[in-house]
């Protein structure tokens, strides 16, 4: 089995398709351009410009997202990489701490807790529709 490598990131994600990806690959190279001389710190221009829910996350080489993983794991800590393009749009991130032993770890458990998060919504889904489960909308809301 190929070792497991990952690193924490800091991201700029801008989700992109087939009708928007020029205009959005050039709002973020623009982006990227002035991230040279902002005087901000990336995470503050991350945490305005991104559409993740989070900025900060560990990617490893196992990751779905293989042009970001490639990428992330080349960068030196704080050193910030070019745009980068996936199938679902265009990430810019900023190395916070290089591989190490301990953020394998980290990124060995968030694998696990994904696929088992993955197993019990396939098995939840297989169960709710044999039972034809209905979730009434009342309980979900806080008033109730």
């Amino acid at each position: 089995a190929e070792q497991i490598r990952a690193a924490k990131v800091q991201l700029i994600y801008r989700a992109a398709n087939s009708k928007n990806k020029a205009s959005v690959k050039t709002e973020m190279e623009q982006l990227r351009q002035g991230l040279n001389t902002s005087q901000s710190s990336f995470y503050a221009i991350a945490k305005e410009n991104t559409q993740a829910d989070e900025v900060e996350c560990i990617v490893g080489n196992s990751d779905s997202r293989t042009s970001l993983a490639k990428a992330v794991l080349a960068l030196k800590q704080g050193q910030i990489s070019n745009v980068i393009e996936e199938k679902n749009g265009f990430y810019i991130a900023c190395c916070v701490e290089p591989d190490s032993a301990e953020l394998q770890q980290q990124y060995r458990n968030q694998v696990v807790q994904e696929k088992q998060t993955e197993a019990f919504q396939k098995a939840y889904k297989t169960w709710s529709d044999k039972f034809q489960v209905k979730v009434s909308k009342a309980l979900l809301s806080d008033n109730g």
